[in-house]
């Protein structure tokens, strides 16, 4: 069961304002209370230094290769250099897990600023909270990533990742506990933090589970925004 006052941490660049009046009324339309919401915002672009590039990120071909053996050949990134703008996106969701893992409630949700909630989210959202099993440490609410759950018991709303798979990292709950265990985990890093996701779930061995149906789409992909991370 997830508790009224949720705590909400929302993954946004400040170069994007029309992102944030747009997800703030949306989170406003379900009902969430504007405390309940933390916005973050300090990771920036135009200010990332090379200092925290150089601690970020490790580039390296074999980590690449270690990283992905958990992700089907067909969804695995590109081995490239990460962007300026993938590793803010990356850091701030660290940062959310930071002040996840010091939150009194079990659970917290995470949005990136792309995320476009469905219509009847809130109620949707406690009625997958009152189906997630003792243990469980993520679970991927978006439709970013073209995946489903194709057979499950009827009316189950959440469903185990047994690979640990990231749904992408549109919209997530997390637990105090993984938040902890992958903030202290994440750096370095080599992939993008969705991919990212997926490994440290398999190296920490956390409990995935997505919803189904899923709860949230990402604009970036369904043509609303277009993609500012590259």
């Amino acid at each position: 069961m997830l508790p009224p006052h949720l705590p909400i941490f929302v993954i946004h660049w400040v170069g994007l304002p029309q992102r944030k009046r747009r997800l703030a009324a949306m989170l406003d339309r379900e009902g969430f209370a504007p405390e309940q919401i933390v916005w973050i915002e300090q990771f920036d672009r135009a200010t990332l230094t090379d200092a925290q590039r150089d601690q970020a990120v490790v580039f390296s071909q074999a980590e690449y290769v270690r990283r992905v053996r958990h992700t089907p050949p067909s969804d695995r990134p590109r081995w490239q250099r990460l962007s300026d703008g993938e590793m803010c996106c990356a850091l701030s969701h660290r940062e959310a897990w930071r002040l996840a893992a010091e939150e009194s409630c079990e659970f917290s949700l995470v949005l990136e600023d792309d995320a476009v909630l469905d219509d009847g989210f809130r109620q949707r959202l406690d009625e997958v909270g009152a189906q997630l099993p003792h243990g469980v440490d993520l679970c991927y609410l978006g439709r970013g990533c073209p995946k489903h759950v194709l057979e499950g018991e009827p009316g189950r709303l959440v469903h185990p990742e047994p690979q640990g798979r990231s749904r992408t990292s549109e919209s997530y709950l997390i637990s105090r506990r993984a938040a902890r265990a992958m903030a202290d985990a994440l750096l370095p890093m080599c992939l993008p933090i969705d991919h990212e996701q997926t490994h440290l779930a398999n190296r920490l061995g956390l409990a995935v589970y997505w919803a189904e149906p899923p709860l949230t789409r990402q604009g970036s992909k369904y043509g609303l925004y277009a993609s500012c991370l590259r």
